[in-house]
Formats: C-alpha cells, sequence, structure tokens
C-alpha cells in the first residue's frame, strides 16, 4: 500500500487542500487459481483464472469538525486473459463520513450482498456460495449485484447495531433513469457486529417497468469461537420463489493453515431445478498479504438444472452440458494483496 501525497493533491483538484492534508491509497489484489473442471456430462479440462482481481484508489480528507470527504474508484482486472474492465467496475462511488455516519453514491455492493460476502468461506474461490444463492431468474442477473446510481446511507453504531440503507434511482441503466424511476431498486439491512459474534438480516427489490421483477430476503450469521468460526446463511426469493440455505465451519489447524468447508442447497420453485454444492480446502497464511489455498468443490444438479461450482466471481464460464449431472472441480490458487 502506497501513499501518493502529490497524485492526491492533482487528484482532488481543489483550491487550498493540500498535498499532506490528503490521505490517498493505492490497493489492490492479485488472484489467480489453476483448476481442473469436469461438467460431468462432456467438457473436462484444465484452466487458469483470474478470480476478482482488482487495482484501486481511494481518498480521504477531513474536510472540518466531524466531517471527512472520501472518494473511492475500483476496477477488475483480468490479468490471465487481459479482459477489458472499467476502472470503476466494482466498488466507486463518493462519499461524507461522521460521527452522525456515513452517506456514499456512486456504483458498490449492497447491503443483501454484503451479508452473503460476510459468511462465505469461499468467496471468489471454487465453492463460491453464489454458485447456488445468486438467483435463478431466466435473463435477470438476480441478487448478489452491485447498484448503479446508488446513494447509501449507514447509521452510526449503537452496541454493535448498526442499520444500511441503499436506493437506486435506476438499476440496470448506463443512462437517465428510467420516466418516473419506474426501473429503480433498494435494499436494507439490520447489522449486529460486535466481538466473535456477527448477525444481520436484509431485503432488496429491483422493479422493471414499476413491478417487481425481484426481491429476497436474507438472514446471516457467523460465531468465532477460539480456533472455529461458524457461518451460516438462509434466503427467501420472490419472482421466482427459490429459497436456498447454507452453513460452513472454519478450523485453525495451526497457526496459518486453515481447514474449511460448507455446504448450500438451492430449493427452487420448479423442483427440477434444484441443486446442492458441497466445498472444502485448506488455506495457507504465508503473510498478511500472500495466501494460497487449495479447494475442491462439487455441485449436484437436479434434472433441469446445471450449476457449476467455478463460475462465480472468476473468468471461468459456464459449459453449456451437465444438466442434471454432478459439476466439479479442484483448485489451486494464489491470493496476494497491496
Amino acid at each position: 500500500m502506497k501513499r501518493l501525497p502529490l497524485v492526491a493533491a492533482l487528484a482532488l483538484g481543489v483550491s487550498g487542500i493540500s498535498a499532506a492534508q490528503a490521505d490517498i491509497e493505492v490497493y489492490g489484489q492479485a488472484h489467480l487459481a489453476f483448476s481442473h473442471l469436469d461438467d460431468g456430462d462432456d467438457y473436462s479440462a484444465f484452466n487458469l483464472s483470474s478470480n476478482a482481481s482488482r487495482l484501486g484508489f481511494r481518498a480521504g480528507h477531513d474536510v472540518g469538525p466531524n466531517l471527512r470527504a472520501l472518494v473511492q474508484l475500483e476496477g477488475q482486472v483480468d490479468i490471465d486473459n487481459g479482459g477489458d474492465q472499467s476502472i470503476t467496475s466494482r466498488d466507486s462511488f463518493a462519499g461524507l463520513e461522521g460521527d452522525w455516519g456515513l452517506l456514499r453514491a456512486g456504483r458498490f455492493d449492497t447491503p443483501n450482498k454484503t451479508l452473503r460476502s460476510r459468511t462465505d468461506l469461499f468467496g471468489n474461490q471454487v465453492g463460491d456460495a453464489r454458485n447456488i444463492v445468486r438467483g435463478n431468474y431466466g435473463g435477470n442477473q438476480g441478487v448478489d449485484e452491485r447498484f448503479r446510481n446508488g446513494i447509501a446511507y449507514r447509521t452510526p453504531s449503537f452496541g454493535g447495531v448498526f442499520v444500511d440503507v441503499h436506493y437506486s434511482a435506476d438499476g440496470d441503466s448506463d443512462d437517465n433513469a428510467a420516466d418516473s424511476n419506474d426501473d429503480d431498486a433498494w435494499s436494507a439491512s439490520l447489522t449486529y457486529q460486535q466481538g466473535p459474534a456477527y448477525a444481520a438480516v436484509s431485503h432488496e427489490r429491483w422493479n422493471e417497468g414499476g413491478d417487481r421483477i425481484r426481491e429476497m430476503t436474507r438472514v446471516a450469521a457467523s460465531y468465532d469461537l477460539a480456533d472455529v468460526r461458524v457461518t451460516g446463511l438462509a434466503q427467501s426469493g420472490g419472482r421466482p420463489s427459490d429459497d436456498a440455505f447454507g452453513v460452513g465451519l472454519r478450523y485453525a489447524l495451526v497457526g496459518d493453515i486453515f481447514l474449511k468447508g460448507q455446504y448450500y442447497v438451492l430449493s427452487a420453485d420448479d423442483s427440477d431445478q434444484d441443486a446442492d454444492m458441497i466445498a472444502v480446502g485448506a488455506d495457507y497464511h504465508y503473510s498478511d498479504e500472500l495466501r494460497f489455498y487449495l479447494n475442491y468443490a462439487q455441485i449436484d444438479n437436479d434434472d433441469a438444472q446445471n450449476r457449476q461450482p467455478w463460475v462465480e466471481a472468476s473468468t471461468l464460464g459456464r459449459s453449456d452440458g451437465g444438466v442434471g449431472e454432478t459439476a466439479r472441480s479442484v483448485a489451486a490458487g494464489l491470493v496476494y494483496n497491496f
């Protein structure tokens, strides 16, 4: 992580703000995985993928008593194949922060999406919970998306309890919002976070033409007890009425090695679309910046389903086959944070 005071002054471009007054961070993550994929049908091959690798810039400045100005620009970097990604393709916003809370505007994770990321032991890896819980909405993307055109407020924490409210003037548009904001969306959560305990409930709704097109309610929790972390998530969807739940367990075998596993089930509105996923793995934290892992994951699909455990947060795509089959993957990965 580097401080760039000169860049700070130039980027902020505000008269009277000196380089010494602004905090600038350049940060990122390189995440590469070598994996073998098998869709249980007619596809089996070794692959290299970039999993949500990113480059970001943060700036913060205390502009007055109890008021701090913030900006973040973060983009995905597909370092395995040089895919074209915007510098703001990930969480990017401007905001204000004080004892009164946090106010942000831009494109970034919703409260509903945050619940999943806080309890997913295989986030951005083979076995990512989104391969089950993201939603089965036909041509729609489902949940676990970032709001475009969003504004969000987080309250201060009161005894570990805080509220997040997030509104999008138009959840899908890169242009003007629809007339009367008929394509808007909102997401909200209530969270308790204190010491080793985390628990939250959220609801999210996306509209199209003034009608609901998808919505989701989630409950999530995790607890750390000595060397063990236990996680859980349950969700109920609308349009279609897909439900899902999952549990996870992580154990610190020794100081730097962690064993982990999680099991997720999709109970779809159409029972032929059901699926369940099991993932097991080990993480080796070589240092605070460098981590290695080895994972195995599989998804058992019902007659009309073809979910695969390697698709989410990866440059790997879904194979066309494997309907009603068991899709399997084993992956070795490297994660370097800077």
